[in-house]
């Protein structure tokens, strides 16, 4: 779990920054292509510091990354809809 934390700092901030970025030059549609493509980057990248530190296969680390990127996305967008 410490791991994962790290790769989220890492991640959560450059992701959230450059969504905030397409959302200023790109229209709805753009801006969730945008989105569903830095979250499918960011799986990746956090896969493979997974795999690096805690010495996982390929398909674990991916499937980690996967699962827990999945459970932040839903719970941002429940606090989002919370919000409106």
């Amino acid at each position: 779990m410490y791991y994962v934390f790290l790769c989220n700092l890492l991640t959560n901030p450059a992701i959230n920054l450059l969504a905030l970025g397409a959302g200023y030059i790109f229209d709805v549609f753009g801006y969730k292509l945008t989105i569903l493509i830095l979250e499918i980057a960011v799986v990746i990248i956090e896969a493979y510091i997974i795999r690096l530190l805690c010495g996982f296969k390929v398909k674990k680390s991916v499937l980690i990354s996967l699962v827990l990127n999945s459970l932040s996305y839903g719970i941002g967008l429940l606090f989002y809809s919370l919000l409106i």
